[in-house]
């Protein structure tokens, strides 16, 4: 930071208001140097350019002054730069996008986009919008289209056997238009709703019924328990969730987080514990089925309580054997 020359209150005021001024709009350095040295009352350049920059590296060690980008000619102003990953503006981007249902993969190339945010960030925030449902699978294809409404099931007459049944009446109610010629397709409707209305209306005989017999004393039966997961069980549960993972495309080299694949597989095995999925991680990779990768950057891990810990090693990431 460059050192101020001594000022006194007046001068310091004016030249920190000078460079405000100009802030407003994020200018270059070089322009809020331009702005500053106009005020400062310094005979030499080289002492009111000193002035300037002192002042407004205090003002930006201070907070008052903002650098734009973490590029180093990035401009300054007044003002903070927006969020680069905001996630109410990435969920609300892919959300809009999802408003027509389209792929996983397109839902993120357009929050992308919208946002400018990080490709990981968008894809876990995709990711966490699936899993809250707030994001719906319109079908059970290897990559299906995501809508931000759930799927409408289709009419009852558009499916079997509704939809046999009601062309079954259209062929029934098209020979009766082609037998009586002069009768209109509005009346045939008509009588179709009356008759319909008087087999709904006609009553139906009542039985009179027998006079009510206590039943029998019941003795409550224990709730059953549930039968524990089985190592086969797991394995194979683990397996289902990795093969899950690999479809989204942050995991298309197939490098799949540990805690994604506990998260999924948890989905898939109620009841599953993390000593258990951490336990049947490591038998696997003792039966070399798959392979364990650590975490160079510790401090960067996400849920490091569901990764594995082995020496001063991190396990972070999984990739099963083909």
């Amino acid at each position: 930071m460059s050192e101020v020359p001594v000022l006194d209150p007046a001068q310091r005021d004016a030249v920190r208001s000078a460079v405000l001024a100009a802030a407003v709009t994020p200018q270059k350095r070089a322009d809020l140097v331009k702005a500053a040295k106009a005020v400062v009352t310094a005979k030499k350049d080289k002492e009111k350019k000193a002035v300037a920059e002192g002042v407004i590296d205090e003002m930006i060690q201070a907070g008052e002054l903002h650098k734009q980008s973490a590029a180093a000619t990035a401009p300054i102003g007044i003002t903070k730069p927006p969020l680069k990953n905001d996630p109410e503006k990435v969920r609300a981007a892919l959300l809009a996008s999802a408003e027509t249902p389209q792929t996983l993969a397109k839902l993120i190339t357009a929050a992308v986009a919208a946002t400018k945010a990080d490709k990981a960030f968008v894809t876990d925030e995709a990711n966490k919008l699936i899993s809250s449902e707030q994001l719906h699978k319109h079908s059970t294809a290897a990559k299906p289209p995501y809508g931000a409404k759930k799927k409408e099931a289709p009419h009852a007459l558009d499916i079997a056997p509704g939809k046999a049944a009601f062309a079954g009446l259209l062929k029934a109610a098209k020979k009766v238009t082609n037998v009586a010629p002069g009768v209109s397709l509005d009346e045939v409707i008509q009588r179709l709703r009356a008759a319909l209305a008087n087999e709904v209306a006609r009553p139906v005989p009542v039985v009179a019924a027998p006079p009510p017999v206590a039943p029998p004393l019941a003795h409550p039966e224990p709730a059953p328990v549930a039968a524990p997961i089985t190592p086969e069980q797991i394995r194979s549960g683990l397996r289902a969730a990795y093969d899950e993972l690999c479809l989204f495309p942050e995991f298309e080299d197939k490098l799949v987080e540990i805690r994604r694949l506990y998260h999924t597989a948890a989905r898939l095995l109620p009841g599953l514990t993390v000593p258990q999925f951490h336990h049947e991680l490591e038998h696997l990779q003792g039966l070399r089925q798959l392979e364990l990768h650590s975490l160079n950057e510790v401090q960067q891990a996400k849920e490091p309580e569901l990764a594995i810990r082995h020496n001063d090693r991190l396990l972070y990431y999984v990739m099963w054997g083909k």
